[in-house]
């Protein structure tokens, strides 16, 4: 298993990437690759979809309240506009 500080460096680096820091900058910030940075990318956002993990079903719970709250009339919406005339 991951010690628990690099489970949440992890979690730290994806958060960082989704608020608009760069790979590079992330590489330098954490002393890790550009590519080892990537990996570490493509395994959070794989865990948000199919972990077990009481964090990330507490995401996926959200996320999916926010689309079933919000979503289903902004989907009509993005499909109304996107069909062809």
């Amino acid at each position: 298993m991951t010690p628990k500080k690099t489970v949440e460096r992890n979690r730290e680096i994806l958060a960082a990437f989704e608020a608009g820091q760069s790979i590079g900058s992330l590489g330098r910030q954490y002393g890790l690759g550009d590519q080892h940075i990537r990996a570490l990318l493509t395994n959070e956002r794989n865990k948000r979809i199919v972990s077990p993990e009481p964090f990330y079903r507490a995401i996926r719970r959200s996320k999916a309240a926010l689309l079933r709250g919000h979503g289903s009339k902004d989907r009509q919406e993005n499909t109304t506009e996107i069909r062809a005339p």
